[in-house]
């Protein structure tokens, strides 16, 4: 745990058991005397936590460093299909805007990402489609039109990427990642009428087709059109309760059971493949996120202020995932990291014309997977990382 000190000491101090230093007047004062009280305050500290705590441990409500599974729906581009039984009518003459983060399989053939179909008040059917098509472009069209509106350019296949449709009354905008990708004046509102919603799939009179080829997850439909502005960095923020607008939100983060919760408040969850097994997508793993808060190991203080990505933490750059199946144990390896004004510049008072000064230490916390050999580490708190199927992310279970 403790660092090994590097810095210009007179000596370093050592552990005797030692309660307190004693200043005297007319005595020379060292660095070893300063580094040896923090030294005996730091162990106190440390040894009434863990008497305290145990240990490990974290403050109820706050502890930090859970893993988050990051979950998303993988499509097969056959059959898959999320149908919402009981979608929301949108206002009349309202805008909307239909938007979804999509990965589209490399060397899969696109597919529908969104589909709305409704009958007019007038018998007429008004339908409705967000998709990637043959060329992997971006699409939208809707009833009427005579052809999708498309971008230029084809999507990245095998990343995420934040898509969106939006009309505003008279102009239908399509948005890749925040960035308006095509506009045309075109598109009406959507029929105020119960409808048919299906996400990954479109409709062929009541039967789903065009299925989506790759994956799909935070999906986002909403009574009113969504500016780039808005749009921009959407996937990383979860929309505020009682967002106006806001007719359904899908995060399609459950890691299991057949339900994709409708997380807006207004309670229409979407049912994987309509009840049939063999048209429900997977649910897969994409990513873990460590989670925010505290923690002690050893009556010592971890903090993750926020939470963050597995392979982006602060403290262990260069972090994977693991691409072996198997069993895995999690866990938290924390060490001491001695730290001077080369590290941190910060620490050099300039005002001494480049001096250099005190130094510091800095506690580190890394989250770290470890495979399991041994059956008997399974009984502890773990994650099992199956084989998923070919050209997907790794799926997580979680063992309680």
């Amino acid at each position: 745990m403790k660092s090994s000190l590097q810095g210009d000491f007179s000596r370093v101090p050592s552990s005797r058991r030692y309660s307190g230093v004693q200043m005297q007047q007319g005595r020379v004062q060292l660095d070893a005397d300063w580094n040896a009280q923090g030294e005996i305050v730091a162990d106190r500290a440390e040894t009434a936590t863990a008497d305290l705590i145990g240990p490990a441990g974290g403050p109820h409500g706050d502890a930090g460093f859970a893993l988050i599974p990051r979950m998303a729906l993988a499509f097969d581009g056959r059959d898959d299909f999320v149908n919402v039984p009981h979608p929301p009518v949108p206002a009349a003459g309202a805008g909307f805007t239909f938007e979804a983060t999509v990965s589209p399989r490399s060397g899969g053939g696109g597919g529908t990402l969104l589909s709305r179909m409704a009958e007019s008040r007038t018998g007429e059917r008004d339908a409705c489609q967000l998709a990637v098509d043959a060329q992997g472009r971006l699409s939208f069209l809707q009833s009427g039109e005579v052809a999708p509106l498309a971008s230029p350019n084809p999507l990245p296949a095998g990343r995420f990427s934040r898509v969106a449709a939006a009309w505003d009354g008279t102009t239908t905008t399509l948005y890749v990642d925040g960035q308006a990708v095509a506009s045309q004046p075109q598109g009406h509102p959507l029929a105020v009428s119960p409808s048919l919603f299906l996400i990954g799939a479109a409709l062929l009179g009541r039967k789903p087709y065009q299925s989506f080829d790759g994956l799909i997850r935070d999906v986002r439909w909403w009574g009113v059109a969504r500016t780039a502005a808005e749009l921009a960095g959407a996937a990383d923020r979860h929309p505020p309760a009682g967002a106006a607008g806001l007719l359904a939100w899908w995060p399609c983060d459950e890691t299991d059971g057949p339900v994709v919760h409708d997380r807006s408040g207004h309670g229409h969850d979407g049912q994987l493949g309509a009840g049939n097994p063999a048209s429900q997508p997977e649910r897969v793993l994409y990513d873990l996120r460590v989670g925010a808060g505290r923690y002690y190991v050893g009556g010592v203080l971890c903090e993750q202020p926020h939470e963050v990505p597995f392979t982006a933490q602060p403290d262990y750059p260069g972090a994977t995932l693991p691409r072996t199946p198997g069993w895995y144990l999690a866990y938290l390896d924390v060490w001491e990291r001695f730290v001077t004004a080369v590290q941190d510049p910060g620490l050099r008072e300039v005002a001494l014309g480049g001096a250099t000064t005190t130094t510091r230490t800095r506690t580190l916390a890394q989250v770290k997977l470890r495979p399991v050999t041994d059956e008997a580490e399974l009984r502890g708190d773990g994650a099992a990382l199956l084989p998923p199927r070919p050209q997907a992310p790794r799926r997580v279970r979680r063992r309680e």
